[in-house]
């Protein structure tokens, strides 16, 4: 008994520190008591296949979106250095009027001239430009690669937690119940004078350590939905539709 009220202080503790951080994280004034009201249960489904889920981190995903704008970014740039080997043309206009003074006399000129200016020998530095811009176009496509692999790994990496949750809930909600089966059946055996205190005290504990593993699992299993909308991307969208109450 000592050792179980040494845990409940323990678990105590951990409550009080988790308020804490809730209530600063929602934003309320320090040493504020609440309750949270908010009961989210055991839903398997999430609306989601594996593919429509890859599909969506494609779209949604800041990291991926940013890099492919990178990448979008470097191939300008490579255009843009290599442009610089071709002719330019530019044009010159100009008008006004000319005279002593601006009186009926004045005449009015104008003046138009086009140049064409072809790259002949530039010391090597339109070269220099492409390679450089060329460097950066391999470098952002790396990154990108990079981003894209790492998006859909967090994706199948969420679903693979979310399949082993889903499976530990549903094995602690089984052990729960043949927990409880148990116990009222070691409470009748005392009742009629079969068994002793000992198996009726087991029982107790096997029936408190089900409920605390049901407790764990469904964390579990809602932490791996909320590793899956964060993987999709846009989470503050996609959790309330993952965690329904």
């Amino acid at each position: 008994m000592e050792t179980e009220e040494e845990r409940t202080i323990s678990l105590q503790a951990d409550l009080d520190t988790a308020r804490l951080k809730l209530a600063r994280i929602i934003g309320l004034p320090p040493g504020q008591q609440f309750e949270a009201t908010d009961i989210y249960g055991f839903h398997p489904e999430v609306g989601y296949t594996l593919e429509t889920a890859l599909d969506r981190a494609q779209h949604r995903r800041q990291d991926l979106v940013a890099a492919e704008s990178g990448v979008k970014a470097a191939d300008a740039s490579v255009k843009a250095a290599h442009s610089e080997w071709l002719p330019s043309v530019a044009i010159h206009a100009d008008a006004g009027i000319a005279g002593t003074a601006p009186t009926q006399t004045s005449l009015g000129v104008s003046t138009v001239q086009g140049s064409v200016t072809i790259p002949v020998s530039n010391g090597g530095r339109i070269a220099g430009d492409e390679k450089q811009a060329q460097a950066a176009q391999t470098q952002r496509r790396a990154e990108y690669e990079n981003v894209h692999a790492q998006v859909d790994q967090d994706v199948r990496q969420a679903f693979i937690q979310l399949n082993a949750a889903t499976g530990q809930v549903r094995l602690a909600t089984r052990n729960q119940v043949l927990a409880h089966e148990s116990l009222t059946q070691s409470v009748d055996r005392f009742v009629a004078g079969i068994t002793d205190t000992v198996e009726v005290v087991q029982a107790e504990q096997a029936v408190v350590q089900a409920d605390d593993d049901l407790v764990t699992s469904l964390y579990q299993h809602n932490l791996a939905k909320l590793s899956l909308a964060r993987a999709m991307g846009a989470a503050e969208e996609t959790l309330p539709q993952l965690l329904r109450k």
